[in-house]
């Protein structure tokens, strides 16, 4: 009995161990995306100059909504797929 419960628990532990490390690796490359996110935003943002027709401010929202965008694109809908040669 006692080695059922040994093993139930090492079975257990172990699969809980497996998934932390999962989501452990789902959020490193959350972050990782975020991180390149922000990164796009900043450099758009370094991009404005005063002669532009919009405040700074505005121009930082415009560079996080296209960013949204582009983030969101489902570039496979646009790009057709090559055709295969039938021989």
């Amino acid at each position: 009995m006692r080695f059922f419960l040994v093993a139930i628990m090492t079975l257990g532990l172990g699969g809980g161990a497996a998934l932390a490390q999962t989501v452990s690796e789902a959020l490193r490359s959350s972050k990782s995306r975020h991180n390149e996110q922000d990164s796009a935003v900043m450099d758009c943002v370094k991009m404005w100059d005063s002669g532009t027709h919009m405040t700074k401010q505005q121009w930082s929202r415009t560079c996080k909504r296209v960013q949204t965008r582009l983030d969101n694109l489902k570039v496979d809908a646009i790009i057709p797929k090559p055709k295969t040669q039938v021989r």
